[in-house]
């Protein structure tokens, strides 16, 4: 019967890393489908993670305060994992009522940005605030139920079976951040992923049940009952093991080590500080891994697998070496410093990725899967890491905090829901303070710094007692040093090269990008600013002055000048009756200016011009004036910051002449740009004998995909 129940406790670890993997998934979908509904900002996409992971804390939280009262924790789990899966399947039908629902808020509070984002915060709360409270119950619920009734060691094995929890559930999200991102959105599209995530969890949810059923055998047949573990002591770590199965005495365990009251107060705060950062990280990481790799669908997938992969590893090392550690505050303060140290390596790293990527590149001819493979494997040289390191904070943490092991699942729930608490203020820090004020290099150095206040307070405070002084000497000392040195490095971090950083090698078409690194013929950078949607940068070489998003070329005063002007001036020649009566505008993009500049020039009578980046309005004004004619300066053009498609869901108006001339479509969030749905919008908001022109370009595509988007607009305007 031993062996029957150790095998249920198998079931139950494989099931938890398949929660992870469905709850990665859905949060992929449902982002992704309100970014249709509410825009692509950044705002808007905060507004939903936030929302997401605000779920989550919350169900952590509530859980951690009532799981003591829960006779049947893997019950109530069970329970939980089905109500996600019944969930996620009336998820479309509400999808469904969602743009008319937007549409009605913009009509309702029109340009006051903040009342309309405070109302979509709330709309996508009502949407997603019950599953994502579920999923936030997982974890202190399976941590109550393996501490009390599967847990022979007192708090240490509580904290062994809760981080292996955390890295079982983290390693899950990494196989649900691959097959969302490479197999099941590509192949079967959002419908049937949402139907193979409601299985999944579905399909746990009986499993477990039938666990618990084979568990609930009497008291003496289980190695320990429920009963038996409510009677250890609270802190006993070494007192289960008594004998070895052939008779003899097993070999006695260290004095449990008992934190105080301060250091479990401190190790809290310093995980839900650490979230925050750990957020940071993320978001910037992410913003400079997207200049180097590129900004499509599968460079951002990528990105995110290196990351958890990082924070899964970490988890399940930590956890493997958790029992050895007789210090571990100290351990958690030297953990912090590890991620101090492994960050500043990623910070010297990224902006030399571009050379490590032409020197794998030179000579030699990739397939699509090799060229994402050395993708992933720059983004891990740069990130891996420092996440490693992250992931090995959580299982320390626990291990401080947790007073009993009756305790642990209240303990877990609280820690982890201060640490989401903290990544959403990570998230919004990161997106609307640290990256259009400090930008990316310094945004990365702050981090930095606060990584290392974590950890020389944590070192400060690692020892305690007569006894122990001289280690107490020891570790201040550390944490005076480690300071210390930070301050330095932040005083003398050397810049990037910013030239280089920006090249562009992501591109297929590389040959000028080598020529310029090679020779050292760079072009002379004239602006760079890391915006809250991209980064963008303005280049010079010869007469040619271009504009990059993400290191990529979205406009310039040369060869794309004929292709800027025409998709400005044909759909206004080609209207019936532009000439007898002044047509109204829209325009999608604004780039350099020229486009909307050239509307201008024609007898219009008022142009609309959605941009989702306010830095590259900025740096198409300063730069392209001579050939763009100012037109946001012109008294007829109004430039409204937004997601073009959420824009034609929300506004009533119609237009004569719409002109869409979005990035390339495997860019993600401009893909939004190019599809049947987003033609059926703009279609809507013609006027009678309107003329829609959308620019797509035939370089970097290959044939059946440029007979896709053929297909799909003829299906809209035949």
């Amino acid at each position: 019967m031993r062996y029957a129940a150790e095998r249920m406790g198998l079931i139950i670890f494989l099931c938890f890393f398949l929660s992870g993997g469905s709850g990665l998934l859905f949060e992929v979908l449902w982002t992704r489908e309100l970014g249709l509904v509410f825009g692509s900002t950044t705002l808007a996409m905060s507004t939903v993670l936030s929302v997401f992971m605000g779920g989550l804390a919350l169900g952590s939280y509530l859980c951690g305060r009532l799981v003591g009262r829960i006779k049947r924790p893997l019950r109530a789990y069970a329970l939980v994992e089905a109500g996600v899966g019944l969930y996620a399947l009336s998820v479309p039908l509400w999808l469904q009522l969602y743009p008319k629902l937007n549409a009605l808020l913009w009509r309702s509070v029109g340009d006051h940005y903040a009342m309309l984002s405070l109302l979509r915060f709330f709309a996508t709360a009502l949407l997603l605030i019950l599953p994502t409270t579920f999923m936030g119950a997982t974890l202190p619920l399976l941590s109550q139920f393996l501490s009390t009734q599967r847990n022979p060691r007192g708090v240490l094995g509580a904290s062994v079976q809760i981080g292996a929890l955390f890295a079982l559930n983290t390693a899950g999200a990494v196989l649900g951040t691959f097959l969302s991102g490479f197999e099941l959105l590509p192949r079967l599209g959002v419908s049937a992923t949402n139907y193979v995530g409601a299985a999944v969890n579905l399909s746990l949810a009986v499993i477990i049940l039938l666990c618990e059923r084979r568990l609930l055998a009497p008291p003496a047949e289980l190695p320990l009952t429920a009963g038996a573990a409510s009677e250890l002591p609270p802190n006993a770590d070494a007192d289960a093991d008594a004998d070895a199965d052939d008779g003899t005495a097993a070999e006695p365990l260290p004095p449990p080590y008992v934190p105080t009251p301060r250091q479990r107060q401190l190790a809290v705060t310093a995980y839900a500080v650490s979230g925050a950062t750990a957020m940071i990280y993320q978001v910037l990481w992410t913003r400079a891994l997207a200049i180097v790799l590129g900004s499509s669908v599968y460079s951002f997938t990528i990105i995110l697998l290196a990351f958890l992969i990082g924070l899964a590893a970490g988890a399940a090392v930590l956890t493997r070496l958790l029992p050895r550690l007789r210090r571990p505050v100290t351990a958690l303060g030297l953990t912090h410093a590890l991620t101090l140290f492994t960050a500043v390596w990623s910070y010297l790293t990224l902006d030399r990725l571009p050379e490590i990527f032409l020197v794998i590149l030179r000579g030699a001819s990739f397939s699509v899967d090799e060229l994402l493979g050395t993708q992933f494997v720059l983004a891990a040289v740069a990130i891996l890491p420092a996440t490693l390191a992250m992931g090995a904070v959580m299982p320390l943490t626990i291990r401080i905090y947790t007073a009993s092991a009756a305790g642990a699942g209240r303990d877990v729930g609280v820690a982890y829901a201060l640490n989401t608490v903290g990544a959403i203020a990570g998230s919004f820090a990161a997106g609307f303070i640290v990256l259009p004020v400090l930008g990316l290099q310094r945004g990365l150095l702050m981090c930095s710094g606060v990584t290392a206040g974590l950890s020389a307070v944590l070192l400060w405070h690692g020892e305690r007692g007569e006894a122990a002084s001289r280690r107490r000497e020891l570790g201040r000392a550390a944490a005076l040093g480690l300071a210390g040195l930070t301050a330095a490095f932040i005083a003398l971090a050397p810049k990037w090269n910013l030239s280089h950083f920006s090249a562009g090698l992501f591109r297929i078409s590389i040959a000028k990008s080598i020529i310029y690194l090679e020779n050292r013929v760079m072009p002379q950078l004239l602006y760079y600013k890391d915006g809250i949607s991209t980064t963008v940068s303005v280049e010079q070489w010869s007469k040619t002055t271009a504009l990059k998003n993400n290191g990529k070329v979205d406009a310039s005063n040369g060869d794309d000048m004929g292709t800027q002007i025409m998709v400005g001036l044909m759909p206004l020649l080609f209207h019936p009756t532009a000439l007898d009566t002044p047509p109204k505008v829209a325009v999608i993009g604004y780039g350099s200016g020229v486009t909307i500049g050239a509307v201008t020039q024609f007898p219009i009578g008022h142009a609309d011009v959605i941009e989702l980046e306010p830095a590259v309005v900025e740096a198409g004004d300063r730069f392209f004036a001579d050939v763009s004619h100012l037109p946001s300066q012109n008294p007829k053009v109004r430039v409204h910051i937004g997601d073009g498609r959420n824009f034609m869901t929300q506004s009533d108006s119609r237009y004569d002449v719409i002109v869409s001339e979005p990035s390339n479509p495997w860019i993600t969030g401009v893909s939004n740009l190019f599809t049947v749905d987003y033609w059926r919008l703009a279609k809507s908001r013609l006027a009678e004998d309107g003329v829609f022109c959308q620019w797509a370009q035939l370089y970097e595509l290959s044939q059946p995909n440029i007979k896709t988007l053929l297909r799909s607009f003829v299906s809209v305007f035949p």
